[in-house]
């Protein structure tokens, strides 16, 4: 029995996973195609609010494809930028997406849980 629980449990993680994986393809093709490296250099003082804030993520979901990109320059990888800017938020993309999943369901099953369960016994004072 407490295999068959453990197969329900892997299956219930492969669907988030799989669910982020395709949803970071689309965040990130989006991205590379409206937000292209990179997004908030020269930007002006004066920009909407909502501008900056998609600059911003950009730069956090890339960070580590955008400080490798002194090391691709020193190995004489220039060319690779846009594939390790998009590899690099696809991963970190990917693993948000996760663990935002993951918590969601958790959150859920917790709440079912607690509304499934029962309430105190309460006897009633009047005899039939």
């Amino acid at each position: 029995m407490e295999a068959g629980i453990g197969k329900d449990r892997m299956a219930a993680v492969r669907s988030p996973i799989k669910l982020a994986l395709v949803v970071t393809l689309l965040i990130e093709a989006l991205n590379l195609r409206f937000c292209g490296f990179p997004v908030d250099a020269g930007l002006p003082a004066k920009i909407p609010w909502y501008t900056r804030l998609l600059a911003d993520q950009w730069l956090l979901l890339h960070l580590p494809g955008v400080v490798s990109l002194g090391l691709l320059k020193r190995l004489g990888l220039e060319r690779c930028d846009s594939f390790v800017l998009f590899v690099s938020g696809y991963v970190e993309t990917a693993a948000l997406l996760i663990v935002c999943i993951v918590i969601w369901q958790w959150l859920r099953e917790m709440s079912t849980r607690h509304s499934a369960s029962p309430g105190p016994v309460r006897h009633s004072s009047r005899l039939s």
